[in-house]
């Protein structure tokens, strides 16, 4: 079974005692490839970063946005980027957030509050792979 390459789209915010969500992800998730605009783009240029985090998305099968605050404009055109070229975008929305744009809900193949949820469901679809992601779906609703 082909590895799935998922790209992690979102603010750079700490999460509970990691440096970012990202590394809270990739901890909890294995048997999956992540593409982290951290480290695998030149944040510090933006002549550089947004073409490299275009071409991120489009290099990875699932698109995973962890919404923090009200929502990111990068990330939502990360997320339209990917569901523009069929990728599975994943929208996670941290608890407490206030309303999330209709769009990215619209866009969004998935939708959970938690990034535990949204971690889990991203272990059963690497589990499951991308020909069986309603098995996935399933088997994360059903815990």
């Amino acid at each position: 079974m082909k590895r799935i390459r998922c790209y992690l789209a979102g603010s750079f915010t700490a999460f509970e005692g990691y440096a970012d969500w990202r590394d809270y992800v990739k901890e909890k998730v294995s048997g999956m490839d992540f593409y982290d605009p951290r480290t695998d783009t030149n944040q510090g240029s933006i002549a550089t970063f947004v073409y490299q985090d275009l071409s991120g998305v489009d290099g990875c099968d699932v698109v995973f946005y962890f919404v923090t605050n009200s929502g990111d404009v990068g990330a939502s055109i990360e997320c339209e980027r990917g569901n523009s070229r069929n990728k599975i975008v994943v929208l996670c929305v941290k608890e407490g957030v206030g309303i999330v744009h209709p769009f990215l809900i619209g866009i969004s193949r998935r939708m959970f509050i938690g990034i535990e949820v949204g971690a889990k469901y991203l272990s059963n679809l690497s589990e499951c792979g991308l020909d069986k992601e309603f098995d996935a779906i399933y088997k994360t609703m059903r815990g």
